[in-house]
């Protein structure tokens, strides 16, 4: 029997980040990166004036395994099942009707699911933490926090998966009055929490002065 290893879990209280952000995320990642840092293109509808973005983060691209491997025996098994014998006696037109039919409902499927994973982003900038979950094309609910209303940050990793691709969901707990926030399955949490730890602790000296 497999035993799945005991999530890691990473304090804030407990470590000193990396104050050089570049140094530690220096700028890589392109369009369907899930790991994008530093990107001087990215916009945003509520972005503010002069706010720069730091990370852009989707979820871990091994989390997308499930649905494309779904996919992928769905259209195997599609074309077994056209193979056999008993639909030679199908009408013709019945058979491409059959035949649109299922590239219809597969195309669909992955085009929902690569849209979920795309458009649900975490977005870090250099003012506050957004996490934006895509629901449909025409809604999607936005939650974010400034640092200043940061209180801790953790991760955890996902046992045996999670740390042999390095990724896992940060967790950001906020002001009682200001809703938690978490970025589910991300890569280089570690990194991620680092960083904002980083500003939080900037926003704080601002405020002390």
């Amino acid at each position: 029997m497999y035993t799945e290893n005991m999530p890691k879990v990473y304090e804030s209280g407990t470590h000193t980040e990396d104050t050089e952000v570049k140094q530690l995320i220096p700028p890589s990642g392109g369009v369907l990166s899930a790991f994008l840092s530093q990107p001087k293109w990215v916009t945003f509808d509520t972005a503010e004036d002069k706010e720069k973005v730091i990370l852009v983060l989707k979820r871990h691209w091994v989390t997308n395994v499930p649905w494309i491997l779904g996919a992928t025996l769905f259209i195997f098994g599609f074309f077994v099942l056209l193979a056999f014998p008993m639909f030679s006696f199908v009408p013709a037109r019945f058979q491409v009707v059959g035949v649109i039919f299922g590239f219809l409902i597969i195309t669909a499927f992955i085009f929902e699911n690569f849209l979920n994973w795309f458009y649900n982003v975490f977005v870090i900038t250099d003012r506050r933490v957004i996490d934006i979950d895509f629901r449909s094309l025409i809604y999607r609910e936005i939650s974010q926090s400034y640092f200043g209303q940061v209180e801790n940050v953790t991760f955890t990793q996902p046992g045996f998966w999670g740390t042999l691709f390095n990724y896992g969901t940060v967790m950001i707990q906020t002001a009682a009055e200001v809703v938690n926030i978490e970025f589910e399955d991300v890569p280089e949490p570690e990194k991620v929490v680092k960083v904002i730890i980083s500003h939080m602790q900037a926003s704080k000296e601002k405020t002390s002065e």
